[in-house]
């Protein structure tokens, strides 16, 4: 795992989180929100964001020459998700996941952005089922790497990352066996 810092206040922590967690493949984390992950589809240009659309909504913001305006979002006719040769598409989703880091710091949110789909799927999954069980997402979890082969559209190959969680008990007593 990798951290960043964008002003020097910060800097102190993120060499706590460097002591403790740089170049490993597990972070113990919390959740204090029942909605942790947040996913939209975004498409960008060289000045960056463009375009935003949530996951669930038919409406968008686009950015104009008068500023941002809202506008409808038809994803099945939307022309920047549709794929070109290579199998890409300008409107990609992505994800952000909010969470604490007790053991680095307890009054700081910690925003991990997501753009592997596999890693968005997995987390959605795991707090939808929680949701659906009549669970509460807030608690203590361990967010780990795993390392799966993966196929692209045209059957390449790849060793990539991908995330997964789990409730920091079961993880913990999931090792020791």
């Amino acid at each position: 795992f990798i951290a960043r810092v964008d002003n020097e206040q910060m800097q102190t922590y993120l060499n706590r989180f460097d002591e403790q967690y740089k170049g490993k493949q597990t972070v113990d984390i919390q959740i204090f929100d029942e909605n942790p992950l947040t996913i939209k589809y975004s498409r960008n240009s060289q000045t960056g964001e463009v375009c935003s659309c949530m996951e669930n909504s038919n409406k968008a913001k686009q950015k104009t020459k008068k500023g941002w305006e809202h506008i409808s979002c038809d994803k099945a006719k939307c022309q920047y998700r549709q794929k070109n040769e290579q199998g890409k598409t300008a409107c990609n989703r992505i994800a952000w996941f909010k969470f604490l880091i007790p053991s680095v710091c307890k009054d700081r949110i910690f925003l991990m952005r997501i753009t592997g789909q596999t890693s968005i799927n997995r987390l959605n999954d795991y707090f939808n089922l929680q949701k659906a069980q009549g669970n509460s997402l807030k608690g203590c979890y361990t967010v780990f790497l795993k390392q799966e082969e993966q196929s692209n559209y045209t059957g390449k190959t790849f060793n990539n990352y991908v995330l997964d969680i789990l409730k920091k008990d079961d993880f913990t007593s999931k090792n020791t066996i």
